[in-house]
């Protein structure tokens, strides 16, 4: 079968229990960064235009079915199409124009609240000004996190689906083109989260490159696949679990001695400076005035957002040409979206500007307390 090889980008979004799953043949993580050949001979024809037999001709009967099991693919008789989000360069425009003029809309909706947004912020007294705070707690756990809870409530998007596999995730892909990387890559919609004991070392910002962050470091240590970007990190870390930095985290926190090697660690993940958390610190008295700034969002900017989605059925881009199913393309146009209104918020001064590192791409850390 003659067809042009493309690269993709994927993208994961699941509930998985790392350490239990990570040999799970079935698990995402174990195939989807050989995707390209398969993905590029579904996207070489139109949609539905390929059989099972063709396909199983070249990639075996085994490896389709399993594609199939696994959602990445679905078979309607003999017919195979698409079964995941993937976006080609040629989605590109269309995604620009539908996403960019709501964005700037929504972004000066915010922007009008600015005041009463400054006012609750300002009450967090943790030694950050207003833009800082509103970082994590507007871009990053509201519309990072609240929104998306009350999207689905909505029914407007879908946060997962269980496959036939036992696992439940999304997983979306991204051909590697320019036009495409300033949506995967270059937007501010990338949560991560070590989480362990009532503490959370977080991070937000893009995904351009490969942040050198707790939640990075143990998921590819747990995949065998640390880089040597991480080669300083991991003779620091030898014998220390996620755990061990969470508690020396909490201990600092509350001005306690923790165990030195996990305060090392920490200052190299750049949580800690000179034995002091040099981040923002967010405790559970502060869940008052998150849930304040999370109601004011919601009230103002629910019925813009399900207008913009409601419109997304008519958009001619790769996922609905081979029909994968509606929430689950709008939970990634979700990210695009909520991280162009990052960046229109970042450009207006509304919120602090994520500190940009060579290879790593721009973000900002903070300690989360449950």
């Amino acid at each position: 079968m003659m067809y042009e090889e493309k690269q993709f980008s994927c993208y994961l979004y699941d509930q998985m229990e790392d350490e239990k799953e990570a040999a799970n043949p079935d698990n995402p993580r174990n195939f989807m960064d050989s995707l390209s050949p398969l993905i590029s001979v579904m996207v070489s024809r139109e949609a539905g235009a390929l059989s099972y037999d063709e396909l199983s001709a070249q990639f075996g009967s085994h490896y389709t079915d399993r594609m199939i099991r696994c959602g990445v693919l679905r078979r309607e008789q003999q017919r195979v199409y698409l079964d995941t989000p993937v976006f080609l360069e040629s989605d590109a425009g269309v995604l620009a124009d539908h996403f960019a003029s709501a964005a700037d809309i929504i972004a000066d909706l915010i922007a009008s609240c600015k005041q009463p947004l400054y006012e609750l912020a300002g009450r967090i007294n943790n030694g950050f000004p207003p833009e800082r705070n509103l970082y994590h707690l507007l871009c990053g756990w509201s519309l990072d996190g609240a929104m998306i809870d009350r999207l689905v409530r909505e029914d407007t998007i879908s946060e997962g689906r269980p496959h036939p596999t036992g696992l439940e995730y999304l997983l979306i892909l991204y051909e590697k083109n320019p036009a495409l990387e300033a949506f995967s890559d270059r937007l501010l919609c990338s949560f991560n989260r070590c989480d362990r004991d009532g503490c959370a070392l977080e991070s937000f910002g893009d995904a351009d490159g490969n942040r050198l962050d707790c939640f990075r470091y143990f998921r590819l240590k747990e995949q065998d696949k640390l880089t040597p970007a991480f080669d300083r990190i991991h003779e620091v870390m030898k014998g220390l679990s996620a755990s061990d930095l969470t508690q020396a985290a909490k201990a600092l926190v509350s001005g306690q001695e923790a165990d030195a090697r996990a305060v090392r660690a920490l200052e190299a993940f750049g949580y800690i400076r000179n034995g002091k958390p040099c981040v923002p610190v967010f405790t559970p008295e502060h869940n008052v005035i998150f849930y304040a700034i999370e109601e004011l969002l919601e009230k103002l900017l629910l019925k813009p957002i399900t207008d913009v989605f409601d419109s997304l059925r008519d958009l001619r881009i790769t996922p609905s040409l081979h029909r994968v199913p509606l929430k689950e393309t709008a939970n990634e146009c979700w990210h695009i979206l909520f991280g162009s209104i990052n960046e229109a918020l970042v450009n207006r001064g509304i919120v602090a500007a994520p500190e940009a590192y060579a290879g790593e791409g721009r973000y900002l850390r903070c300690i989360a307390l449950g």
